[in-house]
C-alpha cells in the first residue's frame, strides 16, 4: 500500500467518524473558513506531528502534512453530504 493510499484511507476513516460524531456540518464550515490558510494548516500539522507519535491519531496528522490531504478531506465531507 502506497503512501497516498493509506493517507486516502485514514482521511476516509476520519471522514466517516466526524459524520457519524455528527460534527460534519461545523467542521466542514471551519475546513472552507481555512480554506485560504491550508499551507499553515500544513505547517501546524507538521510541527504537531512529533507529539502525536504512538497515538491512534497519527495518521491523520500524517495525512494532513500536504495541502492535498486538506483537499482531500474536504472533498470526502462533501462527498458524504450529498
Amino acid at each position: 500500500m502506497s503512501p497516498t493510499d493509506r493517507h486516502h484511507e485514514a482521511l476516509q476513516h476520519l471522514a466517516d467518524h466526524l459524520s457519524s460524531s455528527g460534527l460534519h456540518a461545523p467542521v466542514s464550515f471551519v475546513l472552507d473558513m481555512i480554506r485560504p490558510f491550508d499551507f499553515l494548516s500544513t505547517q501546524v500539522a507538521l510541527f504537531a506531528r512529533p507529539f502525536t507519535t504512538g497515538y491512534s491519531f497519527e495518521r491523520y496528522a500524517v495525512a494532513l502534512t500536504e495541502e492535498a490531504g486538506w483537499k482531500e478531506l474536504r472533498r470526502l465531507l462533501a462527498r458524504q453530504e450529498s
